[in-house]
């Protein structure tokens, strides 16, 4: 009787010990509905094709060598799924409390600070790079559609009312200055 009882003791602590693992992602298919992963566990064990869901509204490719948190039901490595990926070799670093950083492996981030926004890349491109980004004193004219409200009024006679729909386009020339915010590509 004792023997049964230390028997399923065991199989329940073992079980209970493979619900989450470690592991290092081997391999990516990113070509099906959900990403597929090959990851190795840290005790050797090699576990295919495991699903990999991903928050809606962003997805990711993990590089290879990228750390894997993974999730077994019951502690049944058949039925097994990743739960995280990280790669912790090209985190960015000494970051502030509450900033929150977009980054790659290829050196691309977009940080939002109590700066304000900063984006870093090779490139930036905009609308496939055939729409021309403002910058500080570029030449601009704004265009406010009809029935739209005016919010605030600076200058020239005849300007609609605060708060009133406008009935006609209302068409601004100017220029950014350096009061504005403004959008900086390279350098």
């Amino acid at each position: 009787m004792i023997k049964q009882i230390e028997s399923n003791f065991k199989k329940v602590f073992t079980r209970l010990r493979l619900i989450i693992t470690k592991a290092i992602v081997d391999k990516i298919n990113d070509s099906t509905e959900v990403q597929l992963l090959d990851v190795s566990s840290l005790d050797s064990e090699v576990l295919k094709t495991l699903e990999r869901i991903q928050e809606y509204g962003l997805s990711t490719v993990p590089p290879a060598k990228a750390s894997a948190i993974i999730g077994s039901q019951g502690g049944d490595r058949s039925n097994s799924v990743v739960l995280k990926t990280g790669y912790p070799q090209g985190r960015p670093k000494d970051k502030q409390e509450g900033d929150v950083t977009l980054w790659d492996i290829h050196g691309n981030t977009i940080e939002l600070t109590s700066d304000g926004i900063k984006v870093t890349g090779a490139e930036v491109n905009i609308n496939n790079g055939t729409e021309g980004a403002a910058r500080e004193n570029d030449t601009v004219e704004v265009t406010i559609p009809a029935l739209s409200f005016i919010v605030e009024v600076t200058g020239g006679a005849g300007a609609p009312a605060v708060g009133v729909k406008n009935p006609n386009p209302v068409v601004v020339d100017g220029f950014i200055d350096s009061s504005s915010g403004s959008v900086k590509i390279g350098d």
